[in-house]
Order: structure tokens, then sequence, then C-alpha cells
């Protein structure tokens, strides 16, 4: 009795290191500098480019990233002030719908530093959903000048949606009512069936334990 019930815990021990883990992250952006090395020809005014789908395993609408070191257009944007690590941003381009996307599993937001590109007092607004029903919804007013933490906690959805409008302009060079991203925190959730599978699976040998003991 004592081996089944030392085997039993023994793989109990297996089953709870092998349970799926989140898989936390945070985009910088850094890693997308040298995509951005070299300028895209609608654009003269600094090194820029579009994140591609499966960036930080997940997909994008109208994320764009920027080297702020390379902005000519205005060297005090709120694009360089928005800048938390590093010289690089992501940015709605043209304060356009931002959309962040499952690629394959949901996922996690946790927060973001946001910062006005051109306007003080910039509304933007982030919605998650989840299966397209919508299950969150945050609207905060962030600077042009530093920028703000925000925190989300947007979880387990499979979509979310940035839109940014008013605010005054900061008469930093520019107008218009983009935003400038940085440190995003976020983590993949782990699929529900790869637990079910392991449970299934450990409960088959404890059950073959048990009757073989029997």
């Amino acid at each position: 009795m004592k081996k089944a019930a030392a085997l039993l815990c023994c793989i109990f021990t297996v089953m709870v290191l092998l349970i799926p883990t989140a898989n936390a992250a945070t985009l910088t952006f850094e890693d997308l500098q040298s995509l951005a090395a070299v300028a895209n020809p609608w654009y003269s005014y600094g090194k820029i480019a579009q994140a591609p789908n499966g960036y930080g395993g997940l997909n994008w609408q109208n994320l764009w990233v920027m080297d702020v070191n390379t902005y000519t257009w205005s060297p005090t944007s709120g694009y360089r002030n928005g800048a938390v690590s590093g010289a690089m941003v992501a940015y709605n381009s043209g304060g356009t719908s931002l959309s962040m996307l499952a690629s394959s599993t949901p996922f996690t937001l946790h927060s973001a530093y946001l910062t006005g590109a051109w306007n003080n007092n910039l509304t933007v607004q982030a919605v998650g959903y989840r299966s397209n029903v919508q299950i969150y919804s945050k609207t905060v007013t962030v600077s042009a000048l530093s920028p703000t933490l925000v925190s989300y906690d947007f979880a387990n959805v499979d979509k979310i949606t940035w839109n940014s409008w008013g605010g005054t302009n900061a008469g930093l060079g520019g107008s218009g009512n983009p935003f400038a991203m940085d440190n995003l925190s976020y983590e993949l959730v782990p699929e529900p069936s790869q637990f079910l599978a392991l449970l299934c699976g450990v409960g088959g040998m404890g059950g073959m334990v048990w009757r073989r003991r029997k």
C-alpha cells in the first residue's frame, strides 16, 4: 500500500511540473530595430516599419514601430517622450484603430506605457473581446510629455482594440491623435485541452496502479 501511495505521489508531482504555464512577456519593440533599419519608402523622416503578424506570438493590425532617434519630423515629439526602454516605440499609424489579436491561444494583457504623440490629454480606449463578445473596456487620458503606465489585466481574451481621440495640441511640431506605446506586458494563456489531456493520462495511470494493487 505504501508503494502504491508513493507511486501516486510521484505521478501527482510530475503532473504539477508538467502543467502548462502562461508565457509572460514584455514587448519593448527593440528587437524590431533591424526591421526598421531601412526607412519605409512612404516616409522620409525616420526609420519605421510595420510589426509583422506572429510578433510576440500574436497578430497585429496597424501596429507600427519607430526608432525615435531617427525621427527628424520633430525631435521633441511624444514618440520620443514615450520611449521607456531603448529607442523603439510602437504607435497607431494615422491615429486609427490598432488591434492585438490571438494567433493560436488566448492572452492576458497586463499593462502598457502610453503617450500622446502630439496631444496632451489624449483619450485612449482599449476594448477586450473574447469570441467577438466585448468583456473589457478601459479609457484613460494620457500626456504627450511623459509616458503613463496603464494597468489593464484583460484576462483570457483573443482581441484587444485601441482607439485614440481628443486632447489639445502640445506644440511639439505635429498634429493628430496617434499615441506611442512601449513596454507592453502580457502573457499567452495555455490551451485548456492540454491540461485536460494531462489529467486524463494521470488518471489512467492512477487507475492502473489501483487495479494492480487490488
